[in-house]
């Protein structure tokens, strides 16, 4: 009987694969990791061998040791949500279908919390495992739902989504999140990952080194250029941060502050690499190939990102989810963070012009709020729902109830890390 389950299980899971991985998608896989390799070519050929071994080992230490360090802990100490919950009475039932349809081991990996038992009983310590604490608690405190797979695979959403959510709209979200995990994700990212990681430190190693061949001197004398710049421009602005501690600053103060704290840095930067220029006329080249060189790496690492998000939204309807609902359920976790923000501010949250709305956009993991509802419009419509159906589930008012909303205090946490 179990064998049979397992083959079961199986087929299911082989047949989902051939639906997710159509000419578009394994396009997309070769498309990134080709240029993600080129860009790697140019830091071979602009990095010295010191610099790129650095960097391997450098980077490559910190990502396996994150890395395992978060597979414990994801695999290990996370809380299981029960199959009735509170906020979800029929989350069991929603979990098993998914399980079912997908072809993943149900009886094995149920549903989680992103709380984890040891850490949340504080019975660990050491600034890693502060670090860790402070994000999941982050994630348990506000709207989300994640996947992570690189061994047991993990399904997470937090109690406030599911408080947020309708039966429709949880079972779209987490159908989402099972797309992630069965279509492998994590294993087709995280090697491309590592590589642009290694590839960006070793261009930064490589700056680095060309302005300290500039001489002592010099790279000393940028650094006390740089502290002075931000003294001048923290007293000509007015930076709060001269009269406070980081903790002791408001919301409205901390983002006036790091505007401010961008313009040094701004400033800081054209005037170094003047100096080191002038010194080095070879330096501006390496500069400006390797800020080329990293800002194609992050472009090409959001693309692929957002490529899998789409990905995950056709999968999650492949699964039987309503499209419809899961734009709704989009909606309102934009909503909740937008009101939950507004209201953290005292109305007044920053703004960004529309020019850094777009080059964050280049950047982001997620594809934008209005992209990515077009692209379910199109795949409702594909099934037969009504234009005047899309229409509603686009435009019709989210009202998010004040005990919904993100506490004030775990935004406070939110901006100042941030």
């Amino acid at each position: 009987m179990r064998v049979f389950l397992y083959d079961t299980l199986n087929v299911c899971h082989k047949n989902f694969m051939k639906n997710m991985y159509r000419v578009n998608n394994a396009a997309s896989v070769i498309t990134h990791y080709a240029a993600t390799g080129l860009l790697a070519v140019g830091t071979l050929a602009l990095a010295s061998p010191w610099a790129i071994g650095a960097a391997v080992l450098i980077t490559g230490g910190l990502n396996v040791f994150m890395i395992k360090r978060q597979k414990e802990l994801m695999e290990n100490d996370l809380v299981v949500h029960p199959d009735i919950h509170e906020h979800s009475p029929r989350l069991g039932e929603m979990v098993k279908e998914l399980y079912q349809r997908t072809g993943i081991d149900s009886a094995s990996y149920p549903v989680y919390d992103f709380r984890t038992a040891r850490l949340s009983r504080n019975q660990t310590k050491g600034p890693i495992n502060e670090v860790l604490r402070e994000v999941f608690n982050k994630m348990a405190s506000t709207h989300n739902a994640a996947a992570f797979n690189l061994g047991k695979p993990r399904i997470m959403i937090s109690e406030p989504l599911m408080k947020l959510l309708d039966d429709k709209e949880e079972y779209a979200v987490l159908a989402h999140e099972f797309t992630h995990v069965a279509a492998y994700h994590q294993h087709t990212s995280l090697p491309r990952n590592l590589l642009s990681g290694i590839a960006r430190t070793a261009n930064g190693l490589t700056v680095m080194i060309a302005a300290l061949s500039t001489g002592l001197l010099t790279f000393c004398g940028a650094i006390v250029a740089s502290a002075l710049t931000k003294k001048i421009v923290d007293s000509v602005t007015d930076n709060p941060a001269r009269h406070k501690k980081s903790s002791e600053l408001s919301l409205p103060e901390k983002a006036r502050s790091k505007k401010i704290g961008e313009i040094s840095t701004n400033i800081s930067t054209v005037l170094n690499v003047g100096l080191f220029t002038f010194m080095n006329p070879a330096y501006l080249g390496l500069f400006a190939a390797s800020r080329v060189m990293n800002i194609g790496h992050k472009y090409i690492g959001g693309s692929f990102s957002r490529s899998n998000e789409y990905q995950a939204d056709r999968g999650a309807v492949e699964l039987g989810a309503d499209p419809l609902a899961l734009i709704t359920a989009l909606r309102k976790i934009t909503q909740v963070n937008k009101d939950s923000l507004n209201k953290a501010y005292d109305g007044n949250p920053p703004q960004k012009s529309a020019l850094r709305k777009s080059w964050d956009q280049l950047f982001t993991t997620h594809p934008a709020l209005e992209r990515r509802i077009d692209h379910l419009a199109d795949l409702a419509l594909a099934r037969g729902f009504s234009e005047n159906a899309i229409a509603d589930a686009r435009t019709k008012p989210i009202n998010i109830p004040v005990t919904d909303h993100i506490p004030r205090h775990v935004i406070e946490q939110m901006m100042r890390a941030s």
